[in-house]
């Protein structure tokens, strides 16, 4: 199920509870043109891509700012948006597997997911956008 959520609120914090709560899109509707963005909103979660309407997603973006991740994570992030093994990571990187193990549980953790691609997922929800390849 793909769900859409739409609201009165934009703090961040809450949006991104729903993004825990599985929630794939968010639509404020005080001040978004919501005509312009529903079918975008509805084509965008249906290929399982997460969508905030433009109010929605500057306010999530500059309350999240500040809720940044190390240089050492940001490196692994990048890599498993990649989609390298962490033995690969841990080659590059040159560093031991058992840290780049510990630095994805810390990712994982901090962005609330339990796989990879849920990581990569919900990091680009937050504005990490790496390029995949």
């Amino acid at each position: 199920m793909r769900v859409i959520v739409t609201g009165t609120l934009t703090e961040g914090l809450i949006i991104r509870d729903l993004f825990a709560a599985e929630m794939k899109g968010y639509l404020y509707c005080k001040g978004d043109p919501l005509r312009e963005v529903l079918i975008t909103a509805i084509n965008t979660v249906m290929v399982n891509r997460l969508f905030l309407s433009p109010t929605a997603n500057s306010e999530y973006l500059v309350s999240m700012r500040d809720w940044q991740i190390d240089a050492e994570a940001s490196q692994v992030l990048r890599l498993v948006s990649k989609e390298m093994h962490v033995n690969n990571i841990a080659q590059e990187l040159e560093k031991p597997i058992r840290h780049i193990y510990r630095v994805r549980q810390k990712l994982r953790k901090r962005f609330n997911a339990t796989t990879n691609e849920h990581l990569v997922m919900r990091a680009a929800a937050e504005g990490f956008a790496y390029s995949s390849g």
